[in-house]
């Protein structure tokens, strides 16, 4: 079969260059390349601010081809930019199965609304964040992130329905979350300079920054990333590192210097950064809110509301003996289920239906 993953968001979506983004080692990668191990022709195709081509190497005998196309800009949200260059490609290809990474991206629902379902060609969605789209019950199967997904997707119930306005999918499976654990592994000689460490995007919305900045008045607190909310926040909590931008490949030589991972989110399902932060050997703490069980068990990490939260983490520092099992069992179980290669028995499960 030839098969096509798909960028549903430009790649210039999260900030990077498209130089920073070819460089990019991620399961956006990993995937299309286990499926041309597993004997397809496989391409990746994403949407850029030029075109151009690009090879993508596994390893010594299995690459994969890379097509970005030029984007056709909307105002506002790049999430809602088109991609008609990649419509019109797609019409020249003869693909078998397309994967669309994200549900609502613009570039992933104008292919499939002007070339995959007018042409009754088999789609997968691959689910990011969001995983409400009336097109689910046209997919041939959604992989998704959490137990919570699962359940709703795999709903066959009125009130489903009706609440968020689309159709299920009961070919639905949990999609685990893929981590060069080479890459990311504990360091014990490196000596811990921080209590506790975050990441990610410094943004007005989804985020809460307060925790960090009450925390940094009693440990020692460190920040890997930037945005627009970078010089207010620097200047509102200067008790904070802020380690600013930090290319992925060099963020594990961070983690391992802090004693614990903090991620503040309040509306995410399954950021790839509690992997990434467990594989390191750091347990991970995040809200109950919005990080349920199934992403974060209770042996590698803590899961904590917004009242006590500085109580439970202070806490936690101060039982080495705990931080140093939760660290343990983290590392174990990111080796287990979150690998490079986590994603195959998946991919073969659904190649063989």
């Amino acid at each position: 079969m030839k098969i096509v993953y798909v960028q549903s968001y430009p790649i210039y979506h999260d900030g990077h260059s498209l130089e920073e983004w070819v460089k990019l080692e991620n399961r956006d990668k990993w995937m299309p390349a286990l499926t041309s191990v597993l004997g397809h022709n496989t391409e990746l195709w994403c949407a850029g601010k030029k075109s151009s081509t690009h090879t993508y190497c596994w390893d010594d005998r299995t690459t994969i081809t890379i097509r970005v196309f030029k984007s056709d800009p909307k105002f506002g949200n790049s999430k809602r930019d088109h991609c008609k260059e990649m419509v019109n490609y797609a019409r020249l290809s003869d693909t078998d199965l397309f994967f669309l990474k994200g549900v609502d991206g613009a570039v992933g629902l104008q292919l499939l609304k002007k070339h995959i379902l007018p042409k009754n060609i088999p789609f997968v969605f691959i689910v990011g964040g969001e995983f409400q789209s009336p097109y689910n019950n046209k997919a041939y199967s959604i992989l998704c992130e959490t137990e919570y997904q699962l359940e709703l997707l795999k709903a066959d119930q009125p009130w489903y329905k009706t609440l968020f306005g689309n159709k299920s999918n009961s070919n639905s499976y949990i999609l685990p979350k893929s981590v060069d654990t080479s890459l990311f592994s504990p360091d014990p000689d490196k000596i811990k300079k921080w209590d506790v460490i975050s990441m990610g995007r410094l943004i007005p919305y989804y985020k809460d920054y307060s925790a960090l900045e009450s925390l940094s008045h009693t440990c020692s607190v460190a920040m890997i990333g930037d945005g627009p909310e970078a010089n207010s926040l620097k200047k509102k909590m200067p008790q904070i590192t802020w380690l600013g931008y930090v290319p992925n490949h060099k963020i594990p030589t961070y983690l391992v210097k802090a004693r614990c991972f903090f991620h503040t989110s309040l509306n995410d399902f399954f950021p790839r950064v509690i992997p990434e932060a467990a594989a390191c050997g750091l347990p991970v703490i995040a809200f109950q809110d919005a990080i349920k069980e199934d992403v974060l068990p209770n042996k590698i990490g803590l899961r904590v509301n917004k009242e006590t939260v500085n109580q439970q983490i202070l806490r936690l520092l101060t039982d080495e003996d705990k931080l140093r099992k939760m660290s343990e069992k983290a590392r174990i179980q990111s080796i287990k289920r979150w690998n490079k290669q986590s994603t195959l028995p998946i991919l073969e499960r659904l190649f063989s239906i």
